[in-house]
């Protein structure tokens, strides 16, 4: 499954159904820095360069998805996107 948020690509797609979150990353096994976005989520960047995306934590998508019709995230140049795919990620059977 992949996540599309403007021009980062997300195939690593983990979905948390009790706690409402989506975590999406590039794959890399990196050490991250978090850095929270206006609407409360969290870009991941790699460790060794700021200005690498990695991974997105996403806080409460399918509350937002409900509500709004869509789920939106600030990205680094200050640009708002919607992030595609979010709907199959939050259908897709979660393993137990």
């Amino acid at each position: 499954m992949t996540i599309r948020v403007g021009p980062y690509t997300f195939e690593d797609v983990d979905y948390d159904a009790d706690s409402d979150i989506l975590y999406v990353r590039t794959g890399e096994s990196v050490t991250v820095i978090g850095d929270e976005t206006t609407e409360g989520h969290v870009l991941c960047y790699a460790e060794t360069g700021p200005d690498r995306l990695v991974g997105i934590d996403f806080f409460n998508p399918r509350r937002t998805l409900s509500r709004e019709g869509e789920v939106t995230v600030t990205l680094p140049r200050g640009e708002r996107v919607a992030a595609e795919g979010i709907e199959r990620a939050l259908r897709a059977p979660q393993p137990r």
